[in-house]
């Protein structure tokens, strides 16, 4: 077997429990066309088959205990509710408790102590575990009706020792006889109810998950060795997307004017439709940035052109301009079907000013950062005066498929518990760079550099209220470490935030570092001896970026590209390594390949050409990293003063 695609939750739970895994496997069950249409279609589903077993019981009015609030769960809750039922939850997820109670539903830890409080005439099950254990059974109404949408939920009595005296009720269920006379009714044959004697999702609420199973599995039969052994969601999603699914079905059943009739031939299926319009690009500057940028945008169908007055080594192979944007003719110009910006960030404003003199309504993709902290106020104006542009950031570590592995690892391995700590570092030797006068940035230094990428790696990895708190927080706040430099204003810099945790227990800490004086190495433990680790691969290499986690008791650790580990040991650029260790064991140590670059700029020109509207750019991260700036200068030594940067920032 070379690979597997799964598609059940269930199915992920079992192969969890396998351990480490030898082939490939895509987790469908887990994918974004499943989590957001299906299971949409598949709580409808349960709720119609649901009524359709007792159709002569009354539901509008009367209790309901929902035992799991998961994906599925949190739907058939909402549902029950909008019928007139008074839903009470059980689940042992703390954080989907939470989420339970604060939408205004009774919450339990446990299936005894709901039925110890309250008496439902149906118990709903959607947890795919043991849902209710034999003690729990004792505490059961007589007459309750069990609805099983998961297989295990009610297996306490479908496989357990009460099975083979329970009465069939055809076309119903099994009524089963407990201890003191009292019955219940499984209805269903214990499996997912929904589907019992009946195929109860219409075809055409499941055909965007059919197809997304098919779009996957060619994918991962097209080059199979692109993904590593492993669990993994996000190359299916990424195929998903690519494929032009998502267009496929909002333009078939969501679009204005849409007939949910689909044409002999989808438009958008083929994956095709950036580079059918994308006939010529131009690169602004030909640093390393605009080198990758000309290589991307070539094997997508571009015909690029380079600009770059300082004529950087302009290649022969292609058409170049050792002009200012501003100094194009108007002929060149207008044949530029898309802007990639990838000069110097002080540059950004006025040559995004050049191009849209050009053309008010150009498609843009430019490097990060989007400006320069002072110049934010003037980079919005420029926005709103031309509303017609379509501008996009490029955000690699947005788009990376290597973090959604990283906190899936985290979620499988500790599930349910809180992070603890966090911490984030990039370290880069820049000092020969500066020595020659290249990527010298004496407004932020340090942050200048890696800390935008850092913030997006932290964003991905934090919850989303922790996220918003660390943002809002006044950086003054904050405990920094800075190194000061005559040259550099800050060369080093750590800030360390305490963050309060969902469960309102404790604290996450979060600790952000970076430096552009060295090299650093984050704690990380040595690779087994095999391929693909090599030794004497290159050079020392002369950067690290590494996540650490700690939640419940296992250290995560992500080290993102390049790799070197402990031992002299290295792995190929775009190679990726996620560790688990738990009690000094090794739980999990995986080799991920992943170019986010090129992910995201591919992302990037799909969203620049797509008929959507092209949402703006996010600069509050940018803000943020002024306002740092800003707190770091008002402590600066008198005699370090720099460019004050945050002039002018909103």
């Amino acid at each position: 077997m070379d690979a597997a695609l799964e598609l059940t939750v269930s199915g992920i739970k079992r192969i969890a429990a396998v351990g480490p895994l030898a082939i490939p496997v895509l987790n469908l069950a887990r994918s974004q066309v499943k989590s957001r249409l299906g299971y949409r279609e598949i709580a409808d589903s349960c709720l119609r088959r649901l009524r359709a077993l007792i159709p002569d019981r009354k539901i509008i009015g009367r209790k309901v205990l929902l035992l799991g609030y998961g994906t599925l769960g949190s739907r058939l809750a909402a549902q029950l509710r909008d019928l007139g039922c008074r839903v009470d939850v059980v689940d042992t997820d703390l954080i989907a408790l939470i989420d339970a109670a604060e939408n205004g539903y009774a919450t339990y830890r446990t299936a005894a102590q709901a039925l110890a409080a309250s008496t439902p005439f149906l118990i709903v099950g959607t947890t795919g575990e043991v849902a209710l254990t034999d003690a729990d059974l004792t505490a059961l109404p007589d007459g309750v009706f069990l609805a099983p949408f998961a297989t295990r939920d009610f297996s306490a009595l479908t496989e357990g020792p009460h099975r083979p005296a329970a009465t069939d009720i055809p076309g119903v269920g099994l009524r089963f006889t407990l201890p003191g006379g009292r019955t219940v009714i499984v209805l269903g044959d214990g499996r997912s109810m929904n589907l019992f004697e009946a195929d109860s999702i219409p075809s055409q609420g499941y055909d965007a998950y059919r197809a997304s199973t098919l779009i996957a599995a060619a994918a991962l039969c097209a080059d199979p060795d692109r993904v590593p052994a492993g669990l993994h969601t996000a190359p299916a999603d990424t195929a998903i997307t690519d494929a032009g699914l998502w267009d496929a079905y909002y333009d078939l059943y969501a679009a204005p004017g849409a007939t949910g009739r689909p044409a002999a031939k989808p438009a958008g299926l083929t994956g095709e439709r950036p580079q059918a319009v994308l006939r010529r690009a131009a690169i602004v500057g030909y640093g390393v940035a605009g080198r990758l940028h000309t290589e991307i945008l070539t094997a997508l169908g571009a015909t690029p052109a380079v600009i770059d007055p300082k004529h950087q080594d302009l290649p022969a192979s292609l058409r170049s301009f050792p002009h200012q944007v501003s100094d194009l003719p108007q002929a060149v110009a207008a044949g530029i079907d898309l802007w990639s910006i990838c000069c110097p960030t002080a540059e950004h404003l006025p040559v995004l000013r050049a191009v849209l003199a050009h053309n008010p309504a150009a498609r843009v993709l430019m490097e990060k950062p989007a400006c320069r902290g002072h110049e934010i106020v003037a980079f919005t104006r420029l926005l709103a005066d031309h509303p017609a542009a379509r501008i996009v950031v490029n955000d690699q570590y947005r788009h990376s498929t290597v973090l959604p592995a990283f906190t899936d690892l985290i979620t499988t391995l500790e599930p349910g518990a809180p992070l603890e700590k966090v911490s984030v570092l990039f370290t880069k030797d820049r000092r020969p760079d500066s020595a020659r006068g290249r990527f010298v940035d004496r407004d932020y230094g340090v942050l200048g550099y890696e800390w935008l990428h850092m913030l997006a790696v932290t964003r991905h990895i934090l919850p989303a209220p922790a996220w918003e708190h660390y943002l809002a927080c006044d950086p003054a706040t904050t405990t920094t470490e800075p190194v000061y430099d005559p040259r550099l204003f800050v060369a080093a810099l750590t800030e360390r935030t305490d963050l309060p945790r969902p469960d309102s227990q404790g604290w996450l800490h979060l600790r952000l570092a970076s430096s552009i004086l060295g090299p650093g190495q984050a704690e990380d433990t040595p690779p087994a001896p095999r391929p693909p680790w090599r030794q004497g691969l290159r050079a020392a290499d002369d950067r690290y970026r590494h996540v650490t986690v700690h939640a419940g008791r296992t250290r995560f650790t992500l080290h993102l590209d390049p790799v070197t580990a402990p031992g002299g040991w290295q792995l190929e650029r775009n190679h990726h390594r996620i560790t688990a260790v738990r009690d000094g064991a090794v739980l999990h140590d995986e080799v991920l390949t992943d170019s986010p670059l090129q992910t995201s700029v591919r992302h990037a020109v799909a969203l620049l050409f797509a008929d959507a509207p092209v949402p703006p750019p996010d600069l509050t991260p940018l803000r943020r990293i002024a306002r740092l700036a800003e707190t770091l200068r008002q402590r600066a030594p008198h005699d370090l003063a720099a460019p004050d940067a945050s002039r002018d920032s909103a």
